[in-house]
C-alpha cells in the first residue's frame, strides 16, 4: 500500500491477465493506472476515468507515461476518480452479487439433484429470484 501511495502511476502490461487485481489495488490507493487494453485489465481500468488504456505498443505506452508525468492535474484527477471508482464499484457485496447472478445464469431452468451425502443440503433455483437457495 505504501508503494502504491508513493507512486505517480502504475504501469501494468501483463500478458494474458484474466483479472486486473493489481490495477484495482493501485486504484484503491488513488494511483492512476496505465494498462494494456487486453484481458481483465480492460474490465478493471476505465480508460480516461481511472487510468489510461493503451495497445501493446511501446510508443503509445511511452506517450501515456509522459502524459501523466507532464500533467500532474490529469494524474491527480485520474487518481482521485480511480479511488472513488474502486470503493463504489468493487466492494465485496457487489462482487458477491455479480457472482450470484452468474451462478443463477448457469442454474436457470435446470433441476439440480443432491449429489452430497447430506440430504438436507440440496441446491435449488426456486424461491428468491436471483439467488440459489441451499435447503
Amino acid at each position: 500500500v505504501a508503494l502504491y501511495n508513493q507512486a505517480l502511476m502504475l504501469v501494468f502490461m501483463p500478458i494474458m491477465e484474466p483479472f486486473g487485481l493489481v490495477a484495482l489495488e493501485a486504484m484503491a490507493c488513488g494511483t492512476p493506472v496505465i494498462g494494456v487494453r487486453e484481458g481483465g485489465v480492460r474490465e478493471s481500468v476505465l480508460d480516461g476515468q481511472s487510468g489510461i488504456l493503451v495497445d501493446r505498443d511501446p510508443t503509445e505506452l511511452a506517450e501515456a507515461i509522459d502524459h501523466l508525468v507532464q500533467n500532474p492535474d490529469v494524474r491527480n484527477r485520474l487518481g482521485r476518480q480511480a479511488g472513488v471508482y474502486v470503493r463504489s464499484q468493487w466492494t465485496w457485496a457487489q462482487s458477491i452479487d455479480c457472482y450470484e447472478k452468474e451462478v443463477e445464469k448457469l442454474l436457470t431452468g435446470r433441476n439440480i439433484t443432491n449429489t452430497s451425502s447430506n440430504p438436507s443440503k440440496v441446491v435449488t433455483t426456486t424461491g428468491v429470484k436471483g439467488r440459489a437457495l441451499v435447503n
